[in-house]
């Protein structure tokens, strides 16, 4: 770089480097992922509670009910920003994905229980997250052989 370049012909550069571009994506992508994870939350535990009272009281349901959806909110909002920094621009596609793989657990581990399949949820949100940061690693330009 010449140490004579005016800052309007480094700035541009600057802006366009990966690192710029990923950290710009953590906000979209933490509001996204906040969005389907209260929906995702939301919608495993209806499906627990439709399983009905083999799975769950009435009123523990109702008791649970807006912690569930805070939680699923939360962690909804904290994977999404990972995502969104790991993937830039494709997290709009990696986000809903990794949502999806964890509604899908959910739904399986809530066969055995409320417990099991809010837990099995929120791994499954972790190896959303953590299959993204795989397939990212794996497709940066300087791991290609």
């Amino acid at each position: 770089m010449n140490p004579y370049e005016s800052p309007q012909q480094i700035e541009p550069s600057v802006a366009r480097s990966p690192l710029v571009v990923r950290v710009a994506w953590i906000l979209p992508g933490a509001v996204l992922g906040l969005l389907l994870g209260r929906a995702g939350s939301w919608f495993v535990w209806q499906f627990i509670y439709s399983i009905g009272s083999r799975v769950i009281s009435d009123a523990l349901y109702s008791e649970l009910e807006s912690t569930v959806c805070l939680a699923g909110t939360v962690v909804g909002a904290v994977s999404g920003a990972a995502v969104g920094l790991l993937t830039g621009p494709r997290s709009l596609i990696c986000i809903p994905a990794q949502h999806v793989a964890g509604v899908v657990c959910g739904m399986i581990g809530s066969n055995w229980g409320w417990q099991p399949g809010l837990l099995a949820y929120f791994v499954g949100q972790l190896l959303g997250v953590l299959a993204v940061w795989g397939v990212s690693a794996t497709m940066r330009p300087d791991n290609r052989g």
